[in-house]
């Protein structure tokens, strides 16, 4: 269990959701890897959703796939569409486990530790409905969507993370500076928490008027040497930033989510909904 955090960017004009994780993560309890991309994109009918998950690799890589292949053919038509499919994947996970493990765990506190303890996962998932942004988080304890309105961490880091998150509010209360803030965040809680380990990984999704394909949210990934030249671009004006969150830290984060977002500005000034 690491960090994964989701963010709501809600600016009149370049409205957009961010999910940033960490990329440690271990396979059957057993090394850790550093290298897990945790930041995935699942394709519906008509729509792009961004998903992540801070915790094992196998079960994340089990609900991506069965999200995945029942999304495939599916639209979204409403606000239980996609909340429908991450349920239905903890749903079929919950499952195998009490199959396979008839007649050993047999009391719900049992159960409970089980999913808790043993075969915990837990995922946050963005996407856009109508143009309106859609963030919630789901995990396999409760199996139970539980919809998010501006940000939300999970993982290991998550306390930390919020913490942070919540004082970059102070100089940005609509995110819209999201892309920098998510990257500090996810580095912050790396550099603090132990079991958490980078590179940091960013994902976008956002609403355009007249996509590709009639897709009505397209949702992406951002590449391995933006997401780095942004930390080290952080890095300079960490001390900055640390300080009491005003006027100082506000401008320096425009700075930056202007350097490395100017292709997504003219973009979305082209196809804004």
């Amino acid at each position: 269990m690491t960090i994964a955090i989701g963010v709501i960017s809600s600016t009149k004009d370049y409205p957009a959701i961010f999910l940033a994780s960490d990329s440690q993560t271990t396979y059957g309890g057993g090394p850790k890897s550093l290298d897990a991309r945790k930041i995935r994109k699942v394709e519906f009918a008509n729509g792009e959703v961004l998903v992540a998950s801070p915790g094992s690799a196998e079960l994340a890589d089990k609900a991506f796939e069965i999200m995945r292949r029942d999304a495939i053919d599916k639209t979204i038509t409403d606000d239980q569409t996609v909340p429908g499919v991450a349920a239905n994947a903890m749903r079929t996970i919950r499952a195998h486990f009490k199959d396979i493990n008839q007649g050993i765990i047999s009391s719900e506190d049992g159960w409970k530790r089980f999913f808790v303890e043993e075969a915990y996962i837990e995922l946050i998932v963005g996407y856009f409905l109508k143009g309106a942004p859609q963030l919630f988080t789901i995990d396999i304890d409760w199996a139970l969507p539980v919809k998010v309105s501006s940000y939300k961490a999970i993982g290991a880091g998550k306390h930390m993370a919020e913490l942070f998150l919540s004082e970059y509010r102070k100089p940005d209360p609509s995110f819209s500076h999201a892309l920098p803030i998510s990257v500090s965040v996810v580095e912050k809680v790396i550099s603090v928490v132990e079991g958490c380990g980078g590179p940091t990984w960013v994902g976008i999704a956002f609403s355009i008027s007249d996509p590709p394909e009639g897709k009505t949210t397209i949702a992406a990934v951002y590449s391995r040497g933006i997401i780095d030249a942004l930390a080290e671009e952080l890095k300079k004006v960490d001390a900055k930033l640390s300080r009491a969150m005003g006027k100082e830290a506000g401008a320096a984060l425009e700075k930056i989510h202007r350097k490395f977002f100017p292709d997504f500005y003219e973009y979305m000034r082209k196809h804004k909904t």
